[in-house]
């Protein structure tokens, strides 16, 4: 995905951060400390405008008391990935087994 070009499962995924963040009374500094980024960084996270790692979610769901799933409870069937762009790319060595 390019920069202009963030899913709507993103832009959601950014909202119910910011909104689990709030509902915990957790600062933005204390969940950017947690995840090992800049309070800057965060702030793109939770403004959709940066895309979270998915290996952070269970980061975020522990230290704001949520389970995993409440992240992911999505209606995907109402998700426009219209402007979602995908890039493939080749294996790295197309001759090495399972590639």
């Amino acid at each position: 995905m390019t920069g202009s070009h963030i899913a709507e499962f993103d832009r959601i995924l950014g909202g119910r951060i910011r909104t689990f963040r709030t509902e915990a009374n957790i600062s933005q500094r204390d969940v950017a400390a947690a995840l090992e980024v800049s309070i800057s960084q965060m702030q793109k996270y939770e403004k959709w405008t940066n895309i979270l790692a998915a290996f952070n979610i269970p980061i975020l769901a522990k230290l704001l008391k949520r389970n995993v799933n409440d992240f992911f409870d999505i209606d995907v069937s109402r998700i426009d990935y219209s402007a979602t762009v995908f890039h493939m790319r080749a294996p790295d060595d197309a001759s090495s087994p399972g590639a």
